[in-house]
């Protein structure tokens, strides 16, 4: 097949097996300690926010 001269049957199937090949794709996951440390980093954030909304409506006695 000479790829100056491609009909557009066959862009279509090589636009298909393109498609197909990008759906066999699995998702790989992330390891657990990224996981972990990320719900650790997001508690921490939320933590702060938390202490910092109470000390602005604490009155200063």
């Amino acid at each position: 097949m000479d790829e100056n001269h491609l009909t557009t049957e066959d862009l279509d199937n090589i636009s298909a097996l393109q498609a197909k090949k990008d759906a066999e794709t699995h998702y790989t996951e992330r390891p657990k300690s990224q996981r972990v440390l990320a719900w650790i980093c997001i508690g921490i954030m939320l933590l702060g926010i938390f202490f910092y909304c109470y000390w602005q409506i604490t009155p200063l006695t």
